[in-house]
């Protein structure tokens, strides 16, 4: 009769261990079990005989933390009176939920254990499922949507910079524009009241010349920087610039002794007021554009820009293409050298220092794409002469808070 009652324990104790490995095998709702892996394991210590008596008692408690979810349940329970009144079984549960990322995809593992202890043998049972949470992010793809979205506002903030360049150009265009019309139109005003008067200028060596008043709007409009007064004073250096500007001459080229051949030369000059507000008070990417103008009769069309605060302490001057009237009958890309010089505004008996750039060749700088056919107004500028505003501060590059900038085209 033992042996029968031995026997039944010992089946009994299987049925629970079974019943354990299965009992917390779930998957939540809408899940997909991709990864199954069932590990299960029956432990067995025998145990002293106890003489107490426990009646059944079920007790379960949840907890929650971060993304794990722990269940414990004791279960107590007496067999029968007759086989085994004096045993006791106490029964463990335990599910771990787990989910991590791992870069690729999102997984979820869940860890279910089963205890079972009575007072001759204790068993165990663990079973282990992973499956892939679908509809969650995961670190890489979290990572390529910022990086995108950084990449689509770089590119915005550069459209709506250009735009804003573009728009600057355009005002100060047409402010030029608007200054000519009304210079021609006071001109047309004073030829119809006072047809046979002359202009009488007078220079500071006693030269009088006589211009008409289109005359010298058009010498007067051609090199001052737009913002300039209608008071300038006269620098050393306004008989050279008066001479010479917007002009082709023959002059050596640059580090060849006076002696030498000569060379066709375009020059161009362009006076900047207000230089030591532009050097302390402008924003570091605000540029200042030069009139366009052609460097020869039917010939190419360029400009200057300036950039008076790059880097909060440096002054830089760029030449570029822009679209003008005879690119369909002009030779592509742009191949004539030139440099840039700022005036040192002193005599010539005071000794000159202009600075000045080396002579800067299209063929070998930058690449065809900036001195290619303008397409849609300026071309990019490759070249520029920088310098530090110490530098400019020097000598007497700043004469009555104007500096005079000089451009020369070598045509041959």
């Amino acid at each position: 009769m033992k042996m029968f009652h031995a026997d039944m324990f010992v089946l009994f104790l299987l049925l629970l261990t079974i019943d354990s490995t299965i009992c917390w095998g779930f998957t939540a709702n809408g899940g997909e079990v991709l990864k199954p892996q069932l590990r299960s394991g029956l432990n067995s210590t025998a145990l002293k005989p106890q003489s107490d008596k426990t009646s059944g008692v079920n007790l379960r408690e949840n907890k929650l933390r971060h993304n794990s979810a722990f269940v414990t349940a004791d279960k107590h329970s007496a067999g029968s009176e007759s086989v085994q009144n004096a045993s006791r079984t106490k029964k463990e549960e335990r599910t771990e939920q787990l989910i991590e990322d791992n870069g690729q995809e999102v997984l979820e593992t869940q860890h279910a254990t089963c205890r079972i202890t009575t007072e001759e043998l204790v068993a165990t049972a663990q079973a282990t499922v992973t499956r892939v949470l679908k509809g969650l992010c995961n670190t890489r793809e979290m990572e390529d949507r910022f990086h995108n979205l950084e990449m689509q506002l770089t590119d915005q903030l550069n459209v709506i910079k250009t735009m804003l360049l573009n728009i600057e150009d355009k005002v100060m265009e047409q402010d030029v524009a608007s200054r000519r019309a009304q210079k021609r139109i006071m001109g047309t005003i004073f030829r119809h009241c006072h047809p046979a008067s002359l202009i009488q200028e007078s220079n500071r060596n006693g030269r009088t010349s006589s211009t008409t008043f289109e005359q010298e709007e058009d010498a007067g409009a051609t090199w001052e920087d737009e913002e300039s007064s209608d008071e300038i004073s006269e620098s050393p250096r306004d008989v050279e610039v008066n001479r010479y500007n917007s002009s082709i001459h023959a002059e050596p080229f640059p580090g060849q002794p006076y002696s030498s051949a000569r060379s066709s030369v375009f020059t161009y000059y362009w006076r900047i007021q207000g230089m030591e507000y532009k050097l302390t008070s402008w924003n570091h990417r605000r540029s200042l554009r030069s009139s366009s103008f052609y460097i020869s009769p039917g010939g190419y069309r360029m400009y200057i820009r300036v950039y008076p605060r790059q880097n909060e302490e440096n002054v830089y001057i760029h030449v570029g293409v822009t679209r003008g009237d005879f690119d369909d009958s002009l030779p592509w890309p742009f191949k004539l050298k030139h440099r840039v010089n700022v005036l040192d505004q002193v005599s010539s008996e005071d000794g000159q220092e202009d600075i000045s750039s080396r002579v800067w060749d299209p063929t070998v700088l930058c690449s065809g794409f900036n001195w290619q056919k303008p397409t849609s107004g300026d071309n990019y500028e490759c070249v520029g002469l920088g310098f530090a505003h110490s530098v400019i501060r020097s000598r007497h590059y700043i004469r009555d808070d104007a500096i005079i900038i000089k451009l020369s085209v070598y045509l041959d």
